[in-house]
């Protein structure tokens, strides 16, 4: 099993796969983030950061992937608006507020 992880922030997408042992395979960038949705008035240009991110990291190949997001892409100018979380939350509270999300303009589910 390999993991995705995407933490999308107010200027920058950043993207990191992981095999089942929690080594980095490889590690991506992209210089857009919420604030080309707040200039733009779309998401448009977040959108196609994930999918870049996504199939740069996999080719792919998503067939054993499993995609997590976290970060501003939850938020009401991400890709998927979630509610926030208490502080201070552990690894239940966290476990409990996971999403699927299927998001319109975005190859797969994450």
């Amino acid at each position: 099993m390999r993991y995705l992880t995407i933490d999308a922030g107010t200027s920058n997408t950043r993207a990191t796969l992981w095999d089942g042992d929690r080594q980095v395979l490889a590690r991506v960038k992209h210089n857009v983030g919420v604030r080309n949705t707040a200039m733009d008035k779309n998401n448009s240009k977040l959108k196609a950061a994930v999918n870049a991110c996504i199939a740069e990291l996999t080719g792919g190949q998503l067939d054993d992937c499993v995609i997590l997001a976290s970060g501003m892409i939850s938020s009401g100018l991400g890709l998927y608006e979630l509610p926030h979380l208490s502080a201070p939350a552990g690894k239940a509270a966290f476990a409990a507020a996971i999403v699927r999300a299927d998001i319109d303009g975005v190859d797969t589910p994450i």
